[in-house]
């Protein structure tokens, strides 16, 4: 049994720290050297033009915003409402709702999501915002979450609708409590999608009472501790 990880970054260090925690190597993305064994296990790692056939094979459904929406809601996965058409996102706006337009498909972290405070921008997507008390990264493996995160705001910084990194959101591990939708969503999510696993950002609303789904990571951001837990279910499932 041998485990190669087949990344979409050859520098990432979430790749680095899984490689440690299952004695795995990397698959080189141009001139590898690869040779195929019949009970190699290989792991796509974010990659949207993933080695064939790999675990997680599926990721290019993921890594396009759009593409991903419009298979979860095929699904009835619980999701933000959202349109390629700007008269519907304007028609949003004037009827209360905030609006956030999506510059780019593929961005993480906040990356290419713009408010439409004034005028409607050019964009390939909209999304609907939806107040939330609170963000969650589930990360799931083969029908179960073996990991739960929750964005929180760290000391000094101002509060953002977008709990990104780079407005001041950290994972917290402590004292976090999902309600069970948002674990089944995500659950749901990730089968939907035709994925083994990923980390799958979600919300819920307090007011509503309901979860709702904002994006599927293919190559989720690794501590220590998440490795670990991602390296102990693969080998669950395909031996050590």
């Amino acid at each position: 049994m041998r485990y190669f990880i087949y990344p979409y970054n050859e520098r990432s260090e979430s790749v680095r720290l899984l490689k440690a925690e299952l004695g795995a190597k990397s698959i080189k993305l141009e001139n590898s050297r690869y040779r195929r064994r019949i009970d190699d296990v290989i792991i796509n790692w974010g990659n949207s033009s993933p080695f064939n056939p790999s675990l997680n094979c599926n990721s290019a459904h993921a890594t396009n915003k759009l593409k991903a929406f419009k298979v979860l809601k095929a699904e009835g996965v619980s999701i933000p409402p959202f349109s390629t058409s700007k008269d519907e996102a304007r028609a949003w706006k004037d009827d209360g709702k905030t609006v956030l337009a999506r510059t780019t498909l593929t961005g993480h972290s906040g990356r290419g999501i713009l408010f439409a405070e004034d005028e409607i921008p050019d964009a390939p997507m909209y999304v609907q915002y939806i107040p939330k008390k609170k963000e969650y990264r589930m990360h799931v493996f083969d029908d179960a979450v073996i990991h739960v995160q929750e964005k929180r705001l760290k000391n000094g910084h101002e509060a953002h609708k977008i709990r990104s990194h780079d407005n001041g959101y950290v994972f917290a591990t402590k004292d976090v409590d999902p309600p069970p939708m948002a674990l089944e969503e995500s659950i749901k999510a990730i089968k939907a999608l035709g994925l083994l696993f990923g980390g799958v950002d979600v919300i819920w609303n307090d007011k509503q009472r309901k979860a709702f789904v904002l994006e599927v990571n293919t190559a989720p951001g690794l501590c220590p501790t998440t490795a670990r837990k991602y390296a102990d279910a693969f080998k669950a499932k395909y031996g050590v």
